[in-house]
């Protein structure tokens, strides 16, 4: 994404996080397609995904990273959404967590309040018990669950035919990782994880970790 950034700009970069999101989101298609038929698709070179693999644009994720965090704490989730206030002042939030899709309507009066209270000098938090049930729409099926961590790694090797080995240099942080997992108690259709079937879980792993 830092490779087409810094030489496509930022109209590409929502191109293509809008086409991996329609992808993965909304086709159910987890990551079983090329990057270069990503690229491609929204009219971008292909060769962006060598970056993929890339020490080069390392710096650059984490500083981006570090501003992130800086705005919002290191005790939420990413993304981090930054809003500026009347006097040029940025605030950074994760969220809005919502269980169903709002229409256009609904989708922009849920966007300008967010933006308000999150400009409100002095507002920090607003939490309340989920009392109702993801829509996941009809007939959804979990095939896999997805752990991802944010981590950093460095070229060792390359060989004649360029091909770079790389190794772990660390988690994204500076403290050891803690994991959690927690019963939802969520049902999805008839699924009862208080049955015989191992129940479905959240695993959160917080902002700033590493090992």
């Amino acid at each position: 994404m830092e490779s087409i950034r810094a030489n496509e700009g930022d109209a590409a970069v929502q191109r293509y996080y809008w086409e991996l999101g329609r992808r993965i989101h909304h086709d159910r298609d987890f990551m079983n397609f090329e990057l270069s038929d990503v690229l491609r698709s929204i009219n971008v070179n292909a060769d962006h995904q060598v970056a993929f693999e890339s020490p080069e644009f390392d710096e650059d994720i984490r500083s981006r990273m570090d501003k992130g965090i800086s705005l919002a704490g290191d005790d939420i989730g990413t993304p981090i959404i930054g809003f500026e206030d009347e006097k040029g002042e940025t605030f950074g939030i994760f969220g809005p967590v919502i269980t169903r899709v709002p229409d256009k309507r609904q989708s922009l009066e849920l966007w300008d309040s967010v933006v308000l209270l999150t400009t409100t000098p002095g507002f920090w938090e607003l939490k309340r018990t989920r009392t109702e049930k993801p829509e996941f729409g009809e007939n959804p099926v979990l095939d896999s669950v997805i752990l991802t961590i944010p981590y950093f790694s460095r070229g060792v090797e390359t060989s004649d035919e360029d091909d770079i080995t790389y190794e772990l240099d660390s988690v994204y942080g500076d403290a050891p990782i803690k994991l959690s997992i927690y019963r939802n108690n969520f049902f999805l259709r008839s699924f009862d994880p208080y049955g015989e079937s191992v129940s479905y879980t959240h695993l959160t792993l917080p902002t700033k970790r590493i090992v």
